[in-house]
Protein backbone atom coordinates (compact mmCIF):
# COMPACT_ATOMS: atom_id res chain seq x y z
CA UNK A 1 0.00 0.00 0.00
CA UNK A 2 3.35 2.43 0.61
CA UNK A 3 4.50 1.73 -3.06
CA UNK A 4 0.55 2.52 -4.25
CA UNK A 5 0.83 5.81 -2.14
CA UNK A 6 3.85 7.07 -3.80
CA UNK A 7 2.64 6.48 -7.20
CA UNK A 8 -0.52 8.31 -6.79
CA UNK A 9 1.79 11.03 -5.33
CA UNK A 10 4.18 11.43 -8.31
CA UNK A 11 1.49 11.28 -10.45
CA UNK A 12 0.10 14.16 -8.89
CA UNK A 13 3.05 16.31 -9.10
CA UNK A 14 3.48 15.33 -12.79
CA UNK A 15 0.15 16.20 -13.56
CA UNK A 16 -0.68 19.43 -11.82
CA UNK A 17 2.60 21.23 -12.18
CA UNK A 18 5.38 19.75 -14.44
CA UNK A 19 5.04 20.14 -18.20
CA UNK A 20 6.51 16.80 -20.15
CA UNK A 21 7.89 17.56 -23.81
CA UNK A 22 7.28 15.21 -26.48
CA UNK A 23 10.67 14.09 -28.36
CA UNK A 24 11.64 13.13 -31.79
CA UNK A 25 14.76 10.41 -31.88
CA UNK A 26 17.29 11.05 -34.97
CA UNK A 27 20.62 11.44 -36.39
CA UNK A 28 22.46 14.84 -36.89
CA UNK A 29 26.24 14.46 -37.61
CA UNK A 30 26.37 18.36 -38.41
CA UNK A 31 27.26 18.70 -34.82
CA UNK A 32 30.78 19.43 -33.90
CA UNK A 33 32.86 15.75 -32.46
CA UNK A 34 30.69 13.36 -33.66
CA UNK A 35 32.25 9.99 -34.69
CA UNK A 36 30.68 9.63 -37.75
CA UNK A 37 31.91 5.72 -37.88
CA UNK A 38 31.57 4.21 -34.68
CA UNK A 39 33.25 1.35 -36.12
CA UNK A 40 36.25 3.24 -37.17
CA UNK A 41 38.29 1.56 -34.02
CA UNK A 42 37.11 -1.66 -34.11
CA UNK A 43 38.27 -1.87 -30.31
CA UNK A 44 36.63 -5.15 -27.45
CA UNK A 45 35.18 -3.93 -24.54
CA UNK A 46 37.47 -3.88 -21.38
CA UNK A 47 35.94 -6.51 -19.91
CA UNK A 48 35.20 -9.69 -21.62
CA UNK A 49 34.37 -9.22 -25.40
CA UNK A 50 31.31 -11.08 -24.74
CA UNK A 51 31.01 -11.16 -21.13
CA UNK A 52 28.14 -9.04 -21.28
CA UNK A 53 26.02 -10.98 -24.02
CA UNK A 54 26.29 -14.34 -22.54
CA UNK A 55 22.85 -15.49 -22.15
CA UNK A 56 24.28 -16.53 -18.52
CA UNK A 57 25.19 -13.48 -17.30
CA UNK A 58 23.20 -11.81 -14.57
CA UNK A 59 23.92 -8.25 -14.12
CA UNK A 60 24.07 -6.61 -10.40
CA UNK A 61 20.40 -6.26 -8.18
CA UNK A 62 20.03 -2.68 -9.47
CA UNK A 63 20.57 -3.75 -13.15
CA UNK A 64 23.25 -1.54 -13.93
CA UNK A 65 26.00 -2.35 -15.89
CA UNK A 66 27.44 0.56 -15.15
CA UNK A 67 28.45 2.12 -11.81
CA UNK A 68 28.98 5.64 -13.39
CA UNK A 69 29.60 6.82 -16.65
CA UNK A 70 31.63 10.17 -17.95
CA UNK A 71 29.93 13.84 -17.21
CA UNK A 72 28.67 15.24 -13.54
CA UNK A 73 28.11 13.24 -10.64
CA UNK A 74 27.22 13.43 -7.09
CA UNK A 75 29.42 11.58 -4.86
CA UNK A 76 29.63 13.59 -1.71
CA UNK A 77 30.59 16.53 -3.70
CA UNK A 78 29.72 17.62 -7.09
CA UNK A 79 32.25 15.99 -9.71
CA UNK A 80 32.67 15.62 -13.34
CA UNK A 81 33.66 12.22 -14.12
CA UNK A 82 36.65 11.67 -16.32
CA UNK A 83 35.92 8.34 -17.45
CA UNK A 84 33.89 5.08 -17.16
CA UNK A 85 33.33 2.88 -14.34
CA UNK A 86 32.18 -1.02 -14.91
CA UNK A 87 31.17 -2.93 -12.48
CA UNK A 88 33.45 -5.53 -11.26
CA UNK A 89 31.24 -8.20 -9.43
CA UNK A 90 29.54 -10.39 -11.93
CA UNK A 91 27.44 -13.77 -12.28
CA UNK A 92 27.60 -15.98 -14.88
CA UNK A 93 26.72 -19.70 -14.92
CA UNK A 94 25.39 -18.91 -11.28
CA UNK A 95 28.90 -18.61 -10.16
CA UNK A 96 29.65 -15.01 -8.55
CA UNK A 97 33.07 -13.14 -9.75
CA UNK A 98 34.06 -10.12 -8.12
CA UNK A 99 37.55 -9.74 -9.99
CA UNK A 100 37.09 -10.46 -13.71
CA UNK A 101 39.76 -10.09 -16.44
CA UNK A 102 40.42 -6.36 -17.80
CA UNK A 103 41.33 -6.92 -21.30
CA UNK A 104 43.40 -4.76 -24.11
CA UNK A 105 40.89 -3.05 -26.21
CA UNK A 106 43.23 -2.78 -28.86
CA UNK A 107 46.76 -3.02 -30.14
CA UNK A 108 49.48 -0.83 -28.48
CA UNK A 109 52.32 -0.48 -25.96
CA UNK A 110 52.51 -0.84 -22.07
CA UNK A 111 53.18 3.41 -20.98
CA UNK A 112 53.26 2.97 -17.28
CA UNK A 113 52.69 0.92 -14.19
CA UNK A 114 51.21 1.53 -10.85
CA UNK A 115 51.53 -1.27 -8.36
CA UNK A 116 53.01 -2.34 -4.94
CA UNK A 117 52.13 -3.80 -1.68
CA UNK A 118 48.49 -3.21 -0.35
CA UNK A 119 49.28 -1.37 2.67
CA UNK A 120 50.88 1.36 -0.02
CA UNK A 121 48.91 1.36 -2.77
CA UNK A 122 45.51 1.74 -1.15
CA UNK A 123 46.37 4.70 0.30
CA UNK A 124 46.50 6.13 -3.33
CA UNK A 125 43.54 7.64 -4.99
CA UNK A 126 43.96 5.24 -8.57
CA UNK A 127 45.06 2.16 -6.38
CA UNK A 128 46.82 -0.01 -8.81
CA UNK A 129 46.55 1.28 -12.55
CA UNK A 130 48.05 0.15 -15.91
CA UNK A 131 47.73 2.71 -18.76
CA UNK A 132 48.83 1.55 -22.46
CA UNK A 133 48.57 3.54 -26.10
CA UNK A 134 46.88 2.33 -29.20
CA UNK A 135 48.51 1.90 -32.30
CA UNK A 136 45.50 4.18 -33.76
CA UNK A 137 44.68 7.22 -33.44
CA UNK A 138 41.46 9.53 -33.00
CA UNK A 139 39.69 10.06 -35.61
CA UNK A 140 37.92 13.41 -34.08
CA UNK A 141 41.21 14.73 -32.71
CA UNK A 142 43.84 12.79 -34.51
CA UNK A 143 45.65 12.55 -31.77
CA UNK A 144 47.10 9.28 -29.79
CA UNK A 145 44.21 7.12 -27.85
CA UNK A 146 46.04 6.49 -24.28
CA UNK A 147 43.90 3.99 -22.07
CA UNK A 148 43.63 3.87 -18.29
CA UNK A 149 42.53 1.26 -15.55
CA UNK A 150 42.32 1.82 -11.93
CA UNK A 151 41.83 0.10 -8.96
CA UNK A 152 42.69 -3.06 -10.35
CA UNK A 153 42.76 -6.30 -7.87
CA UNK A 154 46.10 -7.48 -9.51
CA UNK A 155 48.47 -6.90 -12.66
CA UNK A 156 49.52 -9.32 -14.93
CA UNK A 157 53.17 -10.58 -13.91
CA UNK A 158 55.99 -9.91 -16.87
CA UNK A 159 53.87 -6.81 -17.93
CA UNK A 160 56.81 -3.73 -18.48
CA UNK A 161 57.06 -0.31 -19.58
CA UNK A 162 57.39 -0.08 -23.30
CA UNK A 163 56.04 -3.88 -23.77
CA UNK A 164 53.91 -4.35 -26.85
CA UNK A 165 50.54 -5.96 -26.55
CA UNK A 166 47.96 -7.18 -28.52
CA UNK A 167 43.67 -6.86 -28.35
CA UNK A 168 41.67 -9.16 -26.54
CA UNK A 169 44.96 -9.63 -23.73
CA UNK A 170 44.60 -10.13 -20.35
CA UNK A 171 46.51 -7.43 -18.62
CA UNK A 172 44.99 -7.20 -15.14
CA UNK A 173 41.89 -8.25 -12.75
CA UNK A 174 39.15 -6.08 -11.70
CA UNK A 175 39.13 -4.92 -8.20
CA UNK A 176 38.84 -1.74 -5.39
CA UNK A 177 42.45 -0.61 -4.55
CA UNK A 178 42.83 2.60 -3.72
CA UNK A 179 40.24 5.16 -2.29
CA UNK A 180 37.51 2.91 -3.14
CA UNK A 181 35.45 0.26 -1.91
CA UNK A 182 33.78 -0.83 -4.52
CA UNK A 183 34.61 -3.62 -6.85
CA UNK A 184 34.38 -2.24 -10.35
CA UNK A 185 36.61 -1.14 -13.46
CA UNK A 186 37.65 2.30 -13.99
CA UNK A 187 39.04 3.33 -17.10
CA UNK A 188 39.90 6.25 -18.76
CA UNK A 189 40.69 7.70 -22.36
CA UNK A 190 43.14 10.22 -22.83
CA UNK A 191 44.19 12.32 -25.95
CA UNK A 192 44.91 15.99 -26.92
CA UNK A 193 41.60 17.80 -28.07
CA UNK A 194 42.91 20.22 -30.28
CA UNK A 195 40.04 21.98 -30.64
CA UNK A 196 40.37 24.29 -27.58
CA UNK A 197 43.82 25.21 -28.72
CA UNK A 198 45.86 22.18 -27.15
CA UNK A 199 48.60 20.94 -29.09
CA UNK A 200 50.58 19.39 -26.38
CA UNK A 201 48.64 18.31 -23.25
CA UNK A 202 46.86 15.33 -22.63
CA UNK A 203 43.31 15.18 -21.57
CA UNK A 204 40.26 13.42 -20.42
CA UNK A 205 37.86 12.81 -23.32
CA UNK A 206 34.97 10.68 -23.39
CA UNK A 207 35.52 6.57 -23.51
CA UNK A 208 32.15 6.01 -25.55
CA UNK A 209 33.73 7.06 -28.60
CA UNK A 210 35.71 4.39 -28.80
CA UNK A 211 33.09 1.73 -28.87
CA UNK A 212 30.05 0.70 -31.65
CA UNK A 213 26.74 0.83 -30.45
CA UNK A 214 25.79 -1.51 -31.77
CA UNK A 215 28.46 -4.38 -30.50
CA UNK A 216 26.91 -4.37 -27.13
CA UNK A 217 23.30 -2.00 -26.78
CA UNK A 218 22.27 -3.63 -23.76
CA UNK A 219 25.90 -1.98 -21.98
CA UNK A 220 26.10 0.98 -24.27
CA UNK A 221 23.99 1.73 -26.80
CA UNK A 222 22.66 4.88 -28.59
CA UNK A 223 21.02 7.87 -27.27
CA UNK A 224 17.35 6.64 -28.41
CA UNK A 225 14.97 7.65 -25.37
CA UNK A 226 15.18 10.40 -22.87
CA UNK A 227 12.08 11.88 -20.79
CA UNK A 228 12.60 15.43 -20.34
CA UNK A 229 10.28 17.63 -18.24
CA UNK A 230 9.85 21.32 -17.15
CA UNK A 231 9.30 21.08 -13.39
CA UNK A 232 9.19 25.03 -13.04
CA UNK A 233 9.17 27.92 -15.60
CA UNK A 234 9.82 31.10 -13.26
CA UNK A 235 10.20 34.27 -15.36
CA UNK A 236 14.20 34.89 -15.65
CA UNK A 237 14.88 31.14 -15.04
CA UNK A 238 13.69 27.37 -15.60
CA UNK A 239 14.15 24.13 -13.81
CA UNK A 240 14.48 21.30 -16.35
CA UNK A 241 14.84 17.32 -15.31
CA UNK A 242 15.60 14.89 -18.09
CA UNK A 243 16.68 11.22 -17.23
CA UNK A 244 17.17 8.62 -19.99
CA UNK A 245 18.49 5.01 -19.82
CA UNK A 246 21.32 4.02 -17.86
CA UNK A 247 22.79 2.31 -20.92
CA UNK A 248 22.90 5.48 -23.23
CA UNK A 249 24.73 8.82 -22.58
CA UNK A 250 24.14 12.14 -23.39
CA UNK A 251 27.34 14.33 -24.04
CA UNK A 252 25.48 17.51 -25.47
CA UNK A 253 22.68 19.51 -23.70
CA UNK A 254 21.22 22.07 -25.79
CA UNK A 255 18.10 24.26 -23.96
CA UNK A 256 16.83 26.88 -26.35
CA UNK A 257 14.13 29.43 -26.42
CA UNK A 258 13.94 31.78 -29.52
CA UNK A 259 16.98 34.00 -28.84
CA UNK A 260 18.14 32.09 -25.88
CA UNK A 261 20.40 29.47 -26.77
CA UNK A 262 23.14 27.36 -24.04
CA UNK A 263 24.60 24.53 -24.48
CA UNK A 264 26.50 22.25 -22.46
CA UNK A 265 28.92 19.88 -23.91
CA UNK A 266 30.50 17.95 -21.38
CA UNK A 267 33.74 16.77 -22.42
CA UNK A 268 34.23 20.39 -23.70
CA UNK A 269 33.97 21.34 -20.13
CA UNK A 270 35.55 18.61 -18.82
CA UNK A 271 38.70 18.35 -21.38
CA UNK A 272 38.74 22.50 -21.07
CA UNK A 273 39.58 22.68 -17.45
CA UNK A 274 43.08 25.05 -17.10
CA UNK A 275 43.04 23.60 -13.66
CA UNK A 276 40.01 20.60 -12.75
CA UNK A 277 38.28 21.73 -9.45
CA UNK A 278 36.00 18.84 -8.84
CA UNK A 279 33.63 20.90 -6.81
CA UNK A 280 33.36 23.32 -10.01
CA UNK A 281 29.73 24.31 -11.35
CA UNK A 282 29.28 23.51 -15.23
CA UNK A 283 28.67 27.36 -16.23
CA UNK A 284 27.86 30.76 -14.68
CA UNK A 285 24.70 30.50 -16.35
CA UNK A 286 23.68 26.94 -15.54
CA UNK A 287 23.58 24.55 -12.21
CA UNK A 288 23.27 21.14 -13.02
CA UNK A 289 22.52 18.45 -10.36
CA UNK A 290 23.16 15.23 -11.22
CA UNK A 291 21.01 12.21 -9.19
CA UNK A 292 22.15 8.67 -8.62
CA UNK A 293 20.42 5.79 -9.39
CA UNK A 294 18.67 3.65 -6.47
CA UNK A 295 17.24 0.38 -7.60
CA UNK A 296 15.44 -0.08 -10.55
CA UNK A 297 13.30 2.77 -10.92
CA UNK A 298 13.88 5.80 -8.63
CA UNK A 299 17.17 7.73 -7.38
CA UNK A 300 17.68 9.40 -4.77
CA UNK A 301 19.99 12.68 -4.56
CA UNK A 302 23.20 12.17 -2.25
CA UNK A 303 23.86 16.18 -0.60
CA UNK A 304 26.28 15.40 1.96
CA UNK A 305 28.85 17.89 1.40
CA UNK A 306 27.24 20.91 3.55
CA UNK A 307 30.28 23.74 2.04
CA UNK A 308 28.98 22.77 -1.67
CA UNK A 309 27.50 25.65 -3.11
CA UNK A 310 23.83 23.59 -3.27
CA UNK A 311 20.82 25.68 -3.50
CA UNK A 312 17.42 24.71 -4.18
CA UNK A 313 16.09 22.32 -5.41
CA UNK A 314 18.87 20.06 -4.24
CA UNK A 315 19.82 21.23 -0.78
CA UNK A 316 18.71 19.19 1.95
CA UNK A 317 17.74 21.96 4.06
CA UNK A 318 14.85 23.62 1.51
CA UNK A 319 11.27 23.78 2.08
CA UNK A 320 10.01 20.53 0.22
CA UNK A 321 6.16 21.42 1.05
CA UNK A 322 4.17 20.34 -1.87
CA UNK A 323 1.77 23.30 -1.53
CA UNK A 324 4.59 25.82 -1.51
CA UNK A 325 7.11 24.43 -4.24
CA UNK A 326 4.84 22.14 -6.09
CA UNK A 327 6.88 18.94 -5.93
CA UNK A 328 8.39 16.54 -3.17
CA UNK A 329 12.48 16.13 -3.08
CA UNK A 330 12.68 13.14 -5.89
CA UNK A 331 9.37 12.78 -7.87
CA UNK A 332 10.43 10.54 -10.22
CA UNK A 333 9.51 7.28 -12.13
CA UNK A 334 10.80 5.57 -14.85
CA UNK A 335 10.39 2.40 -16.51
CA UNK A 336 13.85 1.44 -16.93
CA UNK A 337 17.46 1.89 -14.74
CA UNK A 338 17.90 5.84 -15.40
CA UNK A 339 20.76 8.76 -14.94
CA UNK A 340 19.16 11.55 -13.62
CA UNK A 341 19.82 15.31 -14.08
CA UNK A 342 18.23 18.84 -13.07
CA UNK A 343 19.18 21.92 -14.44
CA UNK A 344 18.71 25.45 -13.43
CA UNK A 345 18.62 27.64 -16.32
CA UNK A 346 19.64 31.27 -15.38
CA UNK A 347 19.16 34.43 -16.61
CA UNK A 348 16.16 33.43 -19.16
CA UNK A 349 14.78 37.04 -21.05
CA UNK A 350 11.81 37.61 -18.85
CA UNK A 351 10.00 37.74 -22.68
CA UNK A 352 9.93 33.93 -22.92
CA UNK A 353 7.39 31.43 -23.19
CA UNK A 354 7.22 28.25 -21.81
CA UNK A 355 5.81 26.98 -24.56
CA UNK A 356 8.78 27.80 -26.48
CA UNK A 357 11.37 25.31 -25.19
CA UNK A 358 13.22 23.10 -26.96
CA UNK A 359 15.48 20.82 -25.57
CA UNK A 360 18.63 19.04 -28.13
CA UNK A 361 20.12 16.41 -26.39
CA UNK A 362 23.15 14.22 -28.18
CA UNK A 363 25.72 11.68 -28.10
CA UNK A 364 29.06 11.21 -29.33
CA UNK A 365 27.98 9.43 -31.94
CA UNK A 366 25.05 11.76 -32.97
CA UNK A 367 21.79 10.35 -32.28
CA UNK A 368 19.94 12.98 -30.87
CA UNK A 369 16.59 12.90 -28.70
CA UNK A 370 15.20 16.45 -29.06
CA UNK A 371 11.70 17.39 -27.16
CA UNK A 372 9.32 20.02 -27.60
CA UNK A 373 6.05 20.79 -26.19
CA UNK A 374 4.15 20.44 -29.53
CA UNK A 375 6.38 17.79 -31.01
CA UNK A 376 5.15 14.08 -31.05
CA UNK A 377 7.84 10.88 -31.02
CA UNK A 378 9.26 9.10 -34.37
CA UNK A 379 11.34 7.09 -34.57
CA UNK A 380 14.16 8.44 -37.32
CA UNK A 381 13.39 12.07 -38.21
CA UNK A 382 15.52 11.13 -41.22
CA UNK A 383 13.96 7.37 -42.09
CA UNK A 384 14.34 6.94 -45.86
CA UNK A 385 10.40 7.51 -45.97
CA UNK A 386 9.05 9.90 -43.78
CA UNK A 387 5.77 10.12 -45.15
CA UNK A 388 3.97 10.02 -41.94
CA UNK A 389 3.49 11.90 -38.65
CA UNK A 390 1.04 12.45 -36.00
CA UNK A 391 0.20 14.48 -32.98
CA UNK A 392 -2.07 14.14 -30.06
CA UNK A 393 -3.81 17.30 -27.81
CA UNK A 394 -4.33 17.87 -25.43
CA UNK A 395 -1.26 16.68 -23.36
CA UNK A 396 -2.13 15.59 -20.42
CA UNK A 397 -5.97 15.14 -20.26
CA UNK A 398 -8.03 13.10 -18.00
CA UNK A 399 -10.42 11.79 -20.34
CA UNK A 400 -10.15 11.82 -24.55
CA UNK A 401 -7.17 11.94 -26.51
CA UNK A 402 -7.61 13.29 -30.09
CA UNK A 403 -5.43 12.42 -32.93
CA UNK A 404 -4.67 13.80 -36.04
CA UNK A 405 -2.06 12.26 -38.72
CA UNK A 406 -0.52 13.51 -41.83
CA UNK A 407 0.72 10.71 -44.51
CA UNK A 408 -0.58 7.12 -45.69
CA UNK A 409 -1.85 4.60 -43.34
CA UNK A 410 -0.26 1.45 -43.07
CA UNK A 411 -2.06 0.43 -40.11
CA UNK A 412 -5.36 2.28 -38.58
CA UNK A 413 -4.21 0.83 -35.26
CA UNK A 414 -3.68 2.51 -31.92
CA UNK A 415 -2.30 0.96 -28.88
CA UNK A 416 -1.26 2.34 -25.39
CA UNK A 417 1.04 0.91 -23.27
CA UNK A 418 2.12 1.97 -19.62
CA UNK A 419 5.35 2.88 -18.61
CA UNK A 420 5.61 -0.82 -17.88
CA UNK A 421 5.69 -2.01 -21.39
CA UNK A 422 2.10 -3.32 -20.75
CA UNK A 423 -0.50 -3.19 -23.12
CA UNK A 424 -3.44 -1.24 -22.15
CA UNK A 425 -5.41 -0.19 -25.05
CA UNK A 426 -5.82 -1.42 -28.45
CA UNK A 427 -8.37 1.40 -30.92
CA UNK A 428 -8.93 1.50 -34.22
CA UNK A 429 -9.06 4.69 -36.14
CA UNK A 430 -11.64 5.46 -38.53
CA UNK A 431 -10.75 9.14 -39.37
CA UNK A 432 -8.66 12.01 -39.06
CA UNK A 433 -9.05 14.13 -35.85
CA UNK A 434 -10.71 10.88 -34.17
CA UNK A 435 -10.59 11.23 -30.39
CA UNK A 436 -10.03 8.43 -28.18
CA UNK A 437 -11.81 7.90 -24.55
CA UNK A 438 -8.97 7.22 -21.78
CA UNK A 439 -11.39 8.21 -19.09
CA UNK A 440 -10.86 4.66 -17.39
CA UNK A 441 -7.08 4.35 -17.36
CA UNK A 442 -4.83 5.32 -14.58
CA UNK A 443 -3.40 8.06 -13.66
CA UNK A 444 0.04 7.78 -14.62
CA UNK A 445 2.86 8.39 -18.16
CA UNK A 446 1.76 6.18 -21.26
CA UNK A 447 3.09 6.19 -24.35
CA UNK A 448 0.94 5.43 -27.89
CA UNK A 449 1.92 3.72 -31.28
CA UNK A 450 0.42 4.86 -33.97
CA UNK A 451 1.33 3.69 -37.35
CA UNK A 452 5.08 3.26 -36.30
CA UNK A 453 5.46 5.91 -34.65
CA UNK A 454 5.15 6.67 -30.84
CA UNK A 455 4.92 9.42 -28.53
CA UNK A 456 3.95 10.33 -24.86
CA UNK A 457 1.21 11.58 -22.83
CA UNK A 458 0.18 12.17 -19.51
CA UNK A 459 -3.14 10.82 -18.28
CA UNK A 460 -4.31 13.23 -15.29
Amino acid sequence: MKHLLFFVLVVHFYSSYSQILNTITYRDTSLPRIEINPSHYNFIYPIEKDFYDSISFTPPMDGRFLVQNYGPRTILNYDNHQGSDIWGHTIKDGVLTYNPPALCMCNGEIVSISDGPDSIIDLTNSGRTIAYRCDSASQIFNSPINIYYRHLDSIVSLLFVGMNINKGDTLAFVGESGTTSLSHLHFDYKGIPNQWGNTTTLKYLNPNRLFDPYEHPHVLGKLNNAHIEILHDWTDSTLIRIHWPHNQHINRFEFTNNNYNLVYDVEEVRASYTVFEPSIWARDSMKIFPYRTNGYRSALYYQLNDTLPAFFPNSPYRDTNLLIWGYSHIPLTADSVVNVYDFILLDVPSTHATNDWIVKLTDVWGYTVEGQLSVTNSEDRFNPNPSFYFYIYPNPTADLLTIKYSGTLASNIVEIHNINGKLILVEKISKNGEQIDISKLNQGLYLISFNGVSARFLKE
